[in-house]
């Protein structure tokens, strides 16, 4: 397994200000919506599936543990008999070239969460990591591959939440990726965390609730999708 590994900082304000054409402005001439999805129907942009890779997680995935809501859609962490389950879900479209944005917030801190934002080629990899909730702090990643059966892990490049402004268990945030022919970019409010190598292939977009180690039981909402939003090169 390879994975790309840089530790990063966040300073200064909130990047409040942050648009999506100000991103991509020197890299397309135009950018268009194509989708904004606030989560009223999942069942339209979205299917419920298990975790690309997750075959080292002992738990179960189930429908009914992602809620939508007025404010989004809420990733439920629950305990069912002896057995922790989650929920996920993965877009029905893909995108190759442009920017994805989703509003979210992980409410949840208990141990061996792994919540998260993220995108995996439709040929498996890379894998895209925009955020990584671990109970405690946001981890973004880039993956290039697995291999379980010679027990090598994942390593995190990662923010703690003690940072100065960077509460994800309490506040919403703008979790960012660019994918570009010639780099990809993560970001959290518009300010970068993590630029790496393209792509070059299709992507899906993941949301999941989880939780790592199924020995611990947990019981709340995991992570709440505020919405997502998705823009593509408009080409002239």
């Amino acid at each position: 397994m390879s994975c790309y590994n840089l530790k990063f900082k966040l300073s200064g304000k909130k990047a409040l200000s942050y648009k999506p054409e100000d991103s991509l402005k020197n890299k397309y001439p135009k950018l268009k919506l194509l989708t904004l999805d606030t989560f009223g129907m999942i069942e339209t942009n979205w299917r419920y599936n298990f975790a690309y890779g997750d075959s080292h997680l002992p738990y179960r995935h189930r429908d009914d543990n992602i809620i939508a809501r007025d404010y989004g859609a809420e990733f439920m962490l629950k305990t069912v008999g002896d057995v922790q389950t989650a929920g996920i879900i993965i877009s029905k479209f893909t995108i190759k070239n442009g920017l994805i944005q989703v509003r979210a917030m992980f409410p949840c801190t208990a141990a061996n969460q792994l919540d998260a934002i993220w995108t995996m080629g439709v040929n498996g990899m890379p894998e895209n990591d925009v955020a990584e909730w671990t109970g405690d702090y946001v981890t973004v990643n880039r993956h290039w591959g697995y291999d379980y059966r010679a027990g090598l892990k994942k390593q995190m490049s990662h923010i703690k939440r003690e940072a100065e402004w960077f509460k994800p268990y309490r506040e919403f945030y703008i979790y960012g990726l660019e994918l570009t022919p010639y780099e990809t970019i993560f970001s959290i409010n518009g300010v970068t965390t993590l630029r790496t190598e393209p792509t070059n292939n299709d992507q899906y977009i993941i949301l999941n609730s989880g939780i790592q180690d199924s020995r611990t039981h947990v019981n709340g909402v995991g992570m709440i999708a505020d919405w997502i939003r998705v823009y593509i090169p408009e080409l002239e």
